[in-house]
């Protein structure tokens, strides 16, 4: 979808319409221990708020405005610990060492990993999920800016302790998930 759709998309969400976190985070809930964590892209903040549930204080950025106003107003409802900002995360400085946690799910910019490895501390975790090309022609537009290859977020965090990954066909896409500890 283009800015514009999510942002519709954003602004006509509901409280009904959070479903429970992904199962990545939501199955190793025994690791979120608390400290301060970064949620990017955000969307509807059901990691965040999960997050937050934990113990931990959340930084929940989504380049949509109505994304930030919404996961906002979940978090006064709940009295959860959350900060929301709407910025593009190109833009956003990470900072070194800052952040316990980093949760991305199903938002790929490559250009972000080193960021990511900064502005975690050591012992720091980052929970990854996102679309691999498995099955996509190399010729689909999609297929380097949206997706990674098999075994590429592996790869990209190499310098890292593995506690988690695994790729699978999950509904009609194929996913990588990692969870990884700066060490």
């Amino acid at each position: 979808m283009n800015e514009q759709q999510w942002e519709e998309h954003y602004r006509e969400i509901s409280a009904e319409n959070l479903r429970t976190p992904d199962d990545l985070l939501a199955s190793n809930r025994g690791l979120l221990t608390g400290g301060l964590a970064l949620d990017i892209a955000s969307g509807s903040g059901r990691k965040a708020l999960f997050l937050a549930e934990c113990g931990y204080r959340v930084i929940a950025i989504d380049r949509s405005p109505s994304a930030a106003r919404f996961v906002r107003s979940q978090a006064l409802t709940g009295n959860h610990p959350l900060e929301t900002a709407a910025a593009d995360m190109l833009d956003i400085n990470f900072g070194t060492e800052r952040f316990d946690l980093i949760a991305n799910f199903y938002f790929l910019e490559r250009d972000l990993i080193p960021r990511i490895k900064q502005g975690l501390k050591t012992g720091g975790l980052v929970f990854f999920e996102t679309f691999t090309s498995h099955g996509i022609s190399r010729d689909d537009s999609r297929y380097r800016k949206f997706l990674i290859d098999p075994n590429e977020l592996l790869s990209m965090f190499t310098d890292f302790f593995i506690m988690f990954y695994f790729e699978r066909v999950k509904g009609e896409k194929s996913v990588a998930s990692m969870i990884a500890k700066k060490v």
